[in-house]
């Protein structure tokens, strides 16, 4: 019975790649009967979240001061910036090589200004909003060009409208339900062991 307490309480509608490997690890630990490393790895199940909750606010903020000036004379290369973000280089790598972002070259090298900055955010953001790549990238043109009605039609289908400033808001919200799930489960662990 704790075991399934504990699947239910860790999937949820709103789970990307990092949040469902921890949940995994819970959820076999638990399977196993391993309630001791089932502790250890809520522990780090707690932690995960934690960091994309704190990676959601990030990219709310920049949500909200979007088209706020800034100061573009600063450079980040594609390491720098993938820590900013909390991706891989990799990973910007393939949103530069599908149009998401822009590098500029200096000495050979791509770097980032914060615009891209705050559009890898964006990226981010909406990833793990469950949006595709293909939706994000038609969004992001109408961006670029400040026209943000089209922006929220474009990662819409028709039929599914939405209002872009909820989609931040909802993420937050998904990320704080996971983590009060997850102190549950640390509270079942604790009571049952």
């Amino acid at each position: 019975m704790l075991q399934m307490t504990i699947c239910r309480l860790t999937f949820s509608p709103y789970i990307n790649a990092l949040i469902r490997k921890a949940a995994m690890e819970v959820i076999c630990s638990s399977a196993k009967e391993d309630f001791v490393l089932c502790r250890e790895q809520i522990e780090k199940y707690i932690e995960v979240i934690e960091n994309e909750l704190d990676k959601a606010n990030k990219a709310v903020k920049v949500l909200a001061n979007f088209r706020k000036p800034k100061n573009n004379n600063i450079y980040y290369d594609r390491k720098e910036s993938a820590a900013m973000i909390g991706t891989t280089a990799e990973t910007i790598r393939n949103w530069e090589r599908n149009g998401l972002i822009f590098a500029a070259k200096r000495e050979k090298k791509s770097v980032y200004n914060q615009t891209e900055i705050d559009f890898m955010r964006l990226i981010y953001l909406l990833l793990s909003g469950g949006f595709n790549l293909q939706k994000i990238y038609d969004s992001l043109l109408f961006l670029r060009e400040a026209e943000n009605e089209q922006a929220i039609e474009a990662l819409c289908d028709s039929h599914d409208y939405i209002n872009l400033g909820n989609i931040e808001k909802n993420v937050v919200e998904k990320i704080e339900e996971l983590l009060a799930s997850a102190y549950k489960i640390k509270e079942l662990l604790a009571k049952n062991i």
